[in-house]
């Protein structure tokens, strides 16, 4: 099995089947973008606690945590 499809499983299994869910997983992200584990890219239109105003892996910031 996949990671993206466990970690999918784990995710799907503790909600409700209010909404379908979509076939999905991110392996990463490139500022406002996020790319899926098929190569596909999405904008994130989605919010989070210094995700979306930082954007994802920002060379600064990554520099920063890594020192």
């Amino acid at each position: 099995m996949r990671k993206a499809a466990k970690a999918g499983h784990i995710v799907t299994s503790h909600l409700l089947p209010t909404f379908a869910r979509v076939d999905l997983g991110f392996e990463r992200g490139e500022g406002a973008w996020l790319v899926a584990t098929n190569g596909e890219r999405y904008l994130d239109f989605t919010s989070g606690v210094a995700v979306n105003a930082l954007g994802h892996a920002h060379p600064h910031v990554a520099q920063a945590i890594a020192e």
